[in-house]
C-alpha cells in the first residue's frame, strides 16, 4: 500500500468511526409516564402504542425498561368521560426534564365519541394519544432543539359540537387571518385541530390575535383552557341566541 492510499484509508475509517458533530451524543430518552390514577387502566397500553408511533421529534428515543433513567419524562392523565351511550378520552400531557423538572411541552387533547364498549374505548384512548403526540411534538423539537428569532407556539383548538359546522372557515382564517407567523396543521380530526406557527408576541398580545383571527364573523365563542408562552389551548363553540 502507497503512503497515499495508507493517509486516504485512515481519513475514511476516521469518518466511520468518529461521531458526527450535531447527530451522536445529541440523543435523548423519553419516557411515558401515566399518573397514578390511571396506571391500571387498560387504556394504558392503547395510549403509550399511540404516542411512540406519532411523536415526531428528531433524535429522541422512546424507552419502555428502566424509565426512571430517561432524559425526559412525559406524564399524562387519563380521564374516560361518558355521553350518553358513547365515551370521550381526555388526555393531559406534561413533558419535563428528568433531572430539573424543566417544563418542555405541555397539552390536553379530547377524542371523538366512540362507542362505550372495549373496542370503542380502546379507539378512543389510542385517537388521544395521536392527537396528544401531534400536539405535542413541534413545542418538544423547539425546547430541545431550536435556534432563532422567535418562538414555536402550539395551538390546539377544539370544536365543540355546536361549531363543528365550522370547522373549515376556521382553517382557512388559521392560514390567513395568522399568516404572518407561518401557521402549519400539524394533525386534524372533525373536532380537533393542532397548529403551530412562529411569534415573539407577549403572551396576552397572542390570545387576542388568535382569537380574533379565528372567531371571525361566525357566531363562535372561545373558551381559553391553557394559555403558556409556547403552548394556546381553546375550545370554540356556538354561541346560543
Amino acid at each position: 500500500m502507497t503512503k497515499e492510499a495508507g493517509v486516504i484509508l485512515l481519513a475514511v475509517l476516521g469518518l466511520l468511526v468518529c461521531p458526527v458533530p450535531g447527530q451522536a451524543g445529541r440523543v435523548k430518552t423519553i419516557a411515558f409516564v401515566p399518573d397514578p390514577s390511571c396506571r391500571s387502566s387498560k387504556l394504558v397500553g392503547s395510549v403509550e402504542e399511540a404516542l411512540e408511533i406519532n411523536l415526531k421529534v428528531k433524535r429522541v428515543k422512546v424507552v419502555k425498561e428502566d424509565k426512571s433513567a430517561a432524559h425526559i419524562l412525559m406524564q399524562y392523565f387519563l380521564l374516560v368521560r361518558p355521553e350518553g351511550d358513547q365515551i370521550t378520552v381526555q388526555l393531559d400531557g406534561r413533558a419535563f426534564e428528568n433531572n430539573s423538572g424543566k417544563l418542555l411541552a405541555e397539552g390536553s387533547v379530547t377524542s371523538e365519541a366512540f362507542d362505550d364498549d372495549e373496542k370503542g374505548r380502546m379507539s378512543a384512548a389510542a385517537q388521544a394519544g395521536q392527537l396528544l403526540a401531534e400536539s405535542l411534538s413541534a413545542s418538544l423539537h423547539d425546547a430541545l432543539w431550536a435556534k432563532g428569532k422567535g418562538r414555536r407556539i402550539m395551538l390546539q383548538i377544539t370544536l365543540e359540537e355546536s361549531a363543528a359546522s365550522c370547522r373549515e372557515g376556521v382553517i382557512q382564517r388559521l392560514k390567513t387571518g395568522l399568516k404572518d407567523m407561518s401557521p402549519k396543521l400539524k394533525g386534524s380530526t372533525p373536532r380537533n385541530l393542532v397548529a403551530v406557527f412562529i411569534s415573539d408576541e407577549k403572551e396576552k398580545d397572542l390570545v387576542e390575535l388568535v382569537e380574533k383571527a379565528l372567531v371571525g364573523k361566525d357566531p363562535l365563542k372561545a373558551v381559553w383552557v391553557v394559555q403558556s408562552p409556547n403552548t394556546l389551548i381553546l375550545r370554540l363553540s356556538g354561541k346560543t341566541p
